[in-house]
């Protein structure tokens, strides 16, 4: 199993055994690099802990701690959790500010303890068969233990292909589970029970004028981004010139004595951000480092997927900055996190429009449009083909305007609302056995007392931002032996952002608004005025150049759909359709689709990810 995520912790290799509980870790040293291997016991050894990621407040804590007459025998950040834990029991995580997932043992009481962070930055997956737990940071690491095999979750799989992100608690492996963010998990002998120790406040704080929110959010984020500099290794920064990763940098160099390393890639397409990262290195005197990806990203696809475990097309960017970055450091910030809190993102703009037509357009009347709407896309689809995607979801959208969470469900492409999409899409077979739909994970999150772009946010802080996002970050990082943090995602700054009202964190129907005023000291007007480019490949160049040709060899020879999930017509209308920029969305499915044939070549058959990329690359050229 330890040698499974060797790539975590390429630095140190440490086991606890007593009995039937087996306790491992692989080390990335950070803090305490003489000291700091783990598992880590308290002074008697009945409490023993493996942990992964880091508590940034560990310095106040051990402070407490040693006032209270507990004593230390290292530096790092990890032995606070014993002690915390002899103080509080299970209560510790309430006192935590990190990013972690850890184990912790009492052999006395006969109790074990799992924990994750109140955002969900660090990985914690489990499986459990009413006898025997097995948990690890990925699954590639549950997998190893005999008694678990690898078996798709058909159902995660298509929340997968509707969401791009697969929601917790499940995993595309039947049995193997997430633990949310801001949970915990006990067992005692008797079982498992899991429960949320943390809950964050949305209620917002009318108090404060537009200029003193900007105040507090200059001074909050900086104290958050001091706090993620804690290390006793050199730590850089992920930079693309947008205001999020800028604004890091801007205070990273602040408190940092020699130059601050700072890292940016480009694909050699038209959403390259090096020049406007370039301004911000030289603005900042930063140590910067710029490198344009010239091969082919699909090279990289089995690989990428491997470290993943998703088929995820918006993790071989990600992938490819972090290796260049862990040429030159072990820890970089990152601006993740930015664009949820403060809306950042162009469908927040969208939703606000779809809110304000939503309470104005008579309940009645939008109900009686539904089911006409709904079936002129539809036959649309069929009649005109591919091409009109676009169309069938902007009247799937009117459509919906008195139901909040299909609306934001359509402009985050899910498309299994209407039952004929899942029988366009899918065999008859598969229709019949999905039960899952997005629905059901999106409605839960969307409740009255909030606006559209309120929940919207709430939703993606909770959902896309840790299972797509993070989960993207945290294992491209970790497969090159990296570790990224968030201070966005600093629960201090969270928490304060979470009581924004909405008029200041999207005034005059702009995002980032109050985010902008208060960088306006620290920043260049052209970051302040740069619109929001997202840092992804473009589907219709690709499938243009290397994704067409891998895909119709897969379809021809009959291994482009191993789950027998997907109607060969509809795939093969992708492929014969005169390529189209308007055809985004079929070619991100496409792409998904041989992800898939990935993803089981890789876990289903064991074949090595470098065997499938040099396989597929030939195909391509």
């Amino acid at each position: 199993m330890l040698a499974a995520i060797q790539h975590r912790g390429p630095d140190a290799e440490g086991v606890y055994e007593h009995n039937a509980v087996k306790l491992g870790n692989r080390r990335l040293a950070v803090i305490d690099l003489e000291g700091g291997d783990q598992p880590m016991a308290n002074e008697s050894g009945s409490v023993v802990v493996v942990f992964n990621g880091e508590i940034y407040n560990h310095r106040e804590l051990r402070n407490d701690l040693i006032a209270r007459g507990h004593q230390f025998q290292t530096h790092a950040d990890t032995e606070v959790l014993v002690h915390l834990y002899e103080e509080y029991g299970d209560d510790l995580v309430r006192h935590l500010n990190g990013m972690f997932a850890f184990a912790l043992w009492d052999e006395d009481r006969r109790h074990l303890l799992l924990a994750r962070d109140p955002v969900g930055i660090k990985p914690l997956l489990y499986w459990w068969n009413g006898r025997t737990l097995v948990f690890g940071s990925e699954a590639k690491a549950i997998l190893r233990h005999p008694a678990v095999s690898a078996s798709p979750d058909l159902n995660a799989i298509h929340l997968l292909l509707n969401l791009r992100f697969v929601p917790a608690p499940h995993t595309m492996f039947d049995g193997i589970c997430k633990l949310p963010p801001g949970h915990r998990l006990t067992w005692d002998g008797d079982g498992i029970a899991i429960d949320q120790y943390w809950h964050w406040d949305r209620t917002p704080d009318t108090s404060l004028s537009d200029a003193e929110w900007a105040e507090r959010i200059l001074s909050g984020l900086d104290e958050a981004v001091q706090r993620h500099l804690i290390s006793d290794v050199p730590v850089g920064a992920f930079l693309s010139g947008g205001i999020d990763s800028s604004a890091i940098v801007g205070h990273a160099v602040r408190h940092t004595a020699d130059p601050l390393k700072t890292f940016t890639l480009g694909f050699n397409e038209p959403t390259d951000e090096l020049d406007d990262a370039q301004h911000v290195a030289d603005w900042f005197h930063t140590d910067h480092h710029a490198e344009t990806l010239t091969a082919n990203p699909l090279a990289d696809f089995p690989l990428v997927t491997w470290f993943v475990e998703e088929p995820k097309v918006n993790a071989l960017q990600g992938f490819h900055v972090s290796r260049m970055a862990a040429q030159h450091t072990k820890v970089v910030l990152s601006g993740l996190g930015g664009d949820e809190l403060f809306a950042g993102y162009d469908i927040h703009r969208y939703l606000r429009i779809a809110g304000l037509l939503g309470r104005a357009l008579p309940g009645p009347l939008n109900r009686l449009t539904t089911p006409l709407t709904r079936t002129a896309a539809f036959c649309g689809q069929q009649l005109i083909g591919p091409r009109f995607e676009n169309a069938r979801r902007g009247l799937e959208m009117f459509s919906s305007l008195s139901n909040q969470s299909i609306q934001y469900g359509v402009l985050r492409n899910a498309w299994d609302t209407d039952s004929r999409m899942l029988r366009a899409v899918y065999t008859d077979s598969a229709t019949a056995q999905i039960q899952a739909r997005t629905q059901d994970v999106l409605r839960p999150q969307f409740d009255r007392d909030h606006d559209l772009v309120s929940n919207a946010l709430w939703t993606e802080f909770r959902g896309k931002m840790v299972d797509d996002f993070l989960h993207n970050e945290d294992r491209v990082s970790m497969a090159h032996s990296l570790e990224t943090r968030v201070p966005f995602l600093d629960r201090e700054f969270a928490a304060m952002t979470w009581k924004l009202p909405l008029r200041t964190r999207f005034g005059g129907g702009t995002g980032k608004r109050i985010l902008r005023a208060a960088m306006r000291d620290v920043l260049p007007e052209r970051v302040l005025q740069k619109p929001k480019w997202g840092f992804t490949f473009n589907s219709y160049h690709q499938f243009r150049k290397d994704l067409r040709p891998i895909a119709q060899n897969l379809l021809n020879s009959g291994s482009l759909d191993r789950l027998g999930l997907f109607n060969a017509d509809f795939l093969r209308s992708i492929l014969e359709h005169r390529p189209s920029p308007l055809m985004r969305w079929h070619y991100f499915l496409l792409w998904m689709v041989v992800g898939l044939h990935f993803w089981c070549e890789l876990f289903l058959d064991g074949r090595d990810p470098h065997e499938i990329s040099e396989t597929h690359a030939r195909i391509a050229a």
